[in-house]
């Protein structure tokens, strides 16, 4: 919402001025009384408004403002609004108090103005209402706006209500994670309050339902601990206030053979407990690709949010009972009740969040427990309830980026006002998706926000775009690896007191190696390490048993004396961040996790320092706070055997946002005397599905043949296995990662013919992203074609292939810029900084391929009514065979697939719309060789026609405020409701 101006103007005539836009314009006009002598400040002023923004169809709306004395004559009050039926009832001018009022009789949106001043000064406060029907209001609150590492104890105002977390005690945790509410326990709890949720409440003479979403972060909600003791983690979520539980739900993990495992209902009247289900189900994550093993560039990777748990009490106004319904989106409805409430239900109820648990220690590693909570919901009866995802998802340049929306039993709800990056998405029927056209850059989950509305209900969130190369009718391609190799390896060693001490570990084996530093006072310098191509990273503070438990503030620190104690002995961390190289120094992005656990407070504090990869935090034998479900990265069988939901034969994927890269496993460690042969299909799993392999140790490396013969096969070439591995460190595994999704690769027909084929190359910048400039591979199909040249340019710099100023690689493993050629296709690496030129030069003549147009338009007016003729002008769309001329036109006035006209070569059309509506329009154009190209954008038509600016004339104080369609604004004090 744009911050409000006054103009100097007397108390007189002004033109209102209605704009076709979702906002209206009031602008004063000034007279022959200027009011310069009006101030903004001083006395009076409004004492702390909050006017409702919610108002009910027939239930009366009513609000009392109150301001202080005049410093200089009488108090005069001014309201201005849309609303007749909204007046000032009582109060008002020569009083100290104003109360509005006013019983609304359609849905609309409201907004209104209201000014106090005296004959010196003046005060005022603009807000908007969304008038609904009876039983269709509220919101889901989701946290997407609240910075990681708010924790207890802490009290936030939110659109919808007030959220505190309290400390229960030493040993309990409520904090932000990335907008879910992570509860952490790492003692035993005994019915701890730590979390309160209080709605502004909304009175329709229907009822509400008041609801939240959890869900455990173990994939087996049983807790089978290996070789530790079993834990028990409640969650009681009671609806009450502050003297009186009305009802509750409780939901159990832990050891289900004894009975612990379980999700029940509360009675308060009789004070009984009783069972909903004795199973409770893992909360596993809702992820979809393809080729998990190795990811291509493809639009079918997206990840919606873990499986959950929605708790939701409903009751009608003045009913004697509450309904309890516990519903899981993996597996529905799984349990009911209705309860009878002890007392009448009072006007100040919440809801209130309690940690049970039972967490044994057990040797030097405590057994962790997390409950997650998120997506606080207050609506009305009637509402349906808004799912909306997912979490992240992975787009072809050009193509829109999208969101489902379903209610709570998975029906598609194809009627809500959707926005996505602040762009008005329209629904795909035969895709029963929102699509908005958002012309984002390719890069790797970009934060783009959403907004729903539907029944009235508002949801407010975040995804994660990543906008991928549209390579689809290309011949090159972004390899999964560097240099094309099918898998990665890297060599660490922890408790490393200088920085080459993994270099002396790996003695013998032609291999980069990551020193993990324990030492706050390290030995060794930079250059140390640049003859290897190695590392250095952390392992620092090395209170290996505190990591699995550490909380956020904790956390922060260690990660702050880490990181602190590198850049304060070395310069840079690897050839990749040596300043006079192409780094900025003092880029530590790697940290091995001590303990190989880690609680998740320290892995968000991590990420937050600058670290990019570590090792896992949800160590399944030790007891850590998730087991590979939730967050991770090429995690194999041996570590968790049970198929996840998703339905991959084990848990291994590729790393689809950064955080699953701060859960990356580590081992095996060949300090062992002798490794089975598990160790081996493990690496082999690794190797054929595409994965990293973290071989570590400290300082030893066994002499075992078992152990030395696998080292060696890693780091020879295979000859006895079709998968070849790059030989990288932990720093350039992320990097390579990041770079890879935020490079751009685009034909350029005007540098090709029939012997060159050229392509504008460019990147995102990954020094502001927090990861290393390393080289990132392009791989070109020449089948047929006899390569003559390769030619880099990016600005006064070229390099060829043909004068060895671009090198030969010729089989390389170790990370460097060059080419390499393997059978038919070309390997290219290189930085691709800001915009490059790659062509491929050939000896031989080959017919330039016909590529499709690149279909554009623009419209007069993108909103107007239906007396309205609007044009469509696609004279901007282009192709590199052809001129304008040459090209034909088609267009699909509703977006229902259905072309509306014929070809014609005219690029400027025209169309009348008939019926209100959000309208999907799509060009067609095609080329003379037959080729097509898309577009779509979006027309807004309304019923009635929209006045001209200046036909409206009104009173009021001269002003200029801007109102936006949800929210207030009073002086510099914003709130947007969500």
């Amino acid at each position: 919402m744009n911050s409000p101006r006054r103009l100097a103007t007397s108390v007189a005539l002004v033109a209102l001025m209605v704009v076709p836009s979702a906002s209206l314009l009031f602008v004063g006009q000034g007279s022959a009384n200027p009011a310069s002598s009006l101030i903004l400040g001083g006395d009076p002023h409004l004492l702390s408004p909050s006017p409702a923004n919610v108002a009910i169809v027939g239930q009366a709306y009513d609000y009392n403002f109150s301001s202080s004395g005049p410093d200089n004559g009488s108090v005069t009050w001014t309201l201005l609004t849309n609303a007749s039926w909204l007046s000032i009832l009582a109060g008002g001018t020569g009083s100290n108090y104003c109360e509005l009022s006013g019983v609304p009789v359609t849905s609309s949106v409201v907004w209104a103005n209201l000014t106090v001043n005296d004959t010196n000064s003046y005060d005022f406060i603009n807000w908007t209402m969304d008038v609904r029907q009876q039983g269709y209001w509220g919101s889901i609150q989701t946290l997407y706006d609240l910075p990681t590492g708010t924790h207890n104890p802490s009290s936030i105002a939110l659109s919808s209500g007030r959220l505190k977390l309290i400390t229960a005690d030493s040993d309990q945790e409520s904090v932000v994670l990335d907008g879910t509410l992570a509860t952490f326990s790492r003692q035993n709890q005994y019915n701890e309050t730590i979390v309160s949720f209080e709605p502004n409440k909304v009175n329709d003479g229907l009822g509400w339902n008041l609801s939240a979403e959890v869900y455990p972060t173990r994939e087996s909600a049983s807790y089978t601990a290996v070789y530790r003791p079993v834990p028990t983690n409640g969650l009681i979520i009671y609806l009450c206030n502050d003297t009186v539980n009305f009802t509750a739900v409780s939901l159990y993990v832990g050891n289900s053979s004894a009975g612990v495992e379980r999700v029940r209902a509360f009675d308060a009247s009789s004070g009984t407990w009783s069972n909903l289900t004795s199973n409770l189900i893992p909360s596993y994550p809702n992820r979809h690709d393809d080729s998990q093993g190795t990811p291509q560039l493809s639009e079918s990777i997206y990840g919606f949010q873990p499986d959950r748990y929605t708790v939701s009490f409903s009751s009608v106004d003045n009913s004697s009972t509450c309904n309890i319904t516990v519903f899981h989106t993996g597996d529905g409805i799984v349990g009911s009740a209705t309860v009878t409430l002890p007392v009448a239900m009072p006007s100040d109820f919440k809801l209130r969040f309690v940690t049970d648990a039972q967490i044994p220690v057990a040797y030097t590693y405590g057994q962790l427990g997390y409950w997650m909570i998120d997506n606080l919901g207050f609506r009305g009866l009637n509402s349906r309830y808004p799912e909306a995802g997912p979490v992240y998802e992975y787009v072809t340049k050009g193509d829109p980026v999208w969101i489902s929306l379903t209610d709570i039993g998975g029906n598609v709800m194809p009627d809500a006002a959707v926005t996505i990056g602040g762009v008005r998405a329209s629904f795909n029927a035969a895709r029963q998706r929102y699509e908005a056209d958002l012309a984002l850059p390719v890069d790797w989950n970009e934060p783009v926000n959403y907004s729903v509305t539907s029944d009235g209900v508002t949801v407010k969130d975040r995804m994660y775009v990543t906008m991928m190369a549209n390579l689809t009718n290309e011949k090159v391609s972004l390899p999964l690896w560097w240099n094309g190799w099918a898998w990665a390896s890297v060599f660490g060693r922890d408790d490393s007191t200088n920085a080459t001490a993994a270099v002396d570990a790996y003695v013998g084996y032609n291999h980069p190696t990551t020193s993990y530093i324990m030492s706050a006072s390290p030995g060794g310098s930079s250059s140390d390490i640049l003859a290897t191509q190695s590392e250095i990273a952390l392992h620092w503070p090395h209170d290996y048993t505190q990591w699995p438990t550490r909380f956020w503030d904790a956390a922060v620190n260690a990660s702050d004396v880490g990181h602190t104690a590198l850049e304060n002995t070395y310069t840079y961390a690897s050839r990749w961040d040596n300043p006079a190289y192409v780094g900025v120094g003092d880029s530590y992005i790697t940290i091995a996790c001590p303990g190989n656990s880690g609680s998740w407070e320290m892995m968000y504090a991590e990420y937050a320092r600058g670290t990019r990869i570590m090792g896992f935090t949800s160590n399944f034998a030790n007891g850590a706070p998730g087991n590979h479900s939730l967050v991770g990265s090429w995690y194999g069988p041996r570590i968790q055997p049970l198929a996840p939901r998703w339905g991959a034969p084990d848990s291994q994927w590729y790393p689809y946002t950064p955080y699953d890269l701060m859960d990356a496993a580590r081992g095996p460690n060949t300090d062992d005397a002798t490794w089975s042969s598990s160790e081996w299909q493990n690496i082999f799993w690794t190797a054929s599905h595409g994965g990293v392999q973290r071989i570590y140790n400290h300082g030893v490396v066994s002499p075992s043949p078992t152990v030395t013969m696998l080292l060696h096969w890693i780091d020879n070439p295979k000859t006895n296995f079709t998968y070849e591995n790059w030989k990288a460190t932990d720093g350039e595994v992320a990097s390579y990662v990041y770079g890879r999704w935020s490079t751009d690769v685009v034909y350029d027909p005007y540098l090709s013919n029939s012997t060159v084929t050229s392509y504008t190359v460019s990147r995102a910048n990954p020094i502001a992203a927090g990861y290393w400039r390393v080289p990132v591979t392009i791989a070109f199909n020449a089948t047929g074609r006899h390569l003559a040249d390769i030619n880099i340019t990016e600005g006064n710099r070229t390099l060829l292939m043909s004068d060895g100023s671009l090198r030969n690689l010729s089989g390389k493993r170790i990370m460097d810029v060059g080419y390499d050629i393997r059978g038919n296709t070309v390997y290219v690496s290189y930085f691709w900084n800001a915009s490059t030129n790659l062509s491929f030069v050939f000896s031989d003549a080959f017919p330039v391929p016909n590529t499709p147009p690149n279909a554009s338009f623009i419209v007069d007016s993108y909103y107007g009514n239906i007396t309205q003729v609007f044009v469509f002008d696609a004279s901007s769309s282009t192709d590199a065979q052809d001129p304008l001329s040459a090209l034909q036109f088609r267009w699909d006035w509703n977006g229902d697939g259905v072309w509306d006209t014929g070809w014609s070569s005219d690029p400027i059309a025209y169309h009348q719309f008939t019926t209100p509506g959000n309208y999907t329009v799509v060009l067609q154009v095609m080329d003379s060789g037959g080729l097509t190209g898309e577009t779509q954008a979006n027309v807004q038509v309304t019923d009635i026609e929209i006045p001209e600016m200046s036909s409206v004339l009104f009173g009021v104080i001269g002003m200029l405020a801007v109102f936006a369609s949800i929210g207030y604004v009073s002086r510099t004090k914003k709130r947007t409701s969500s």
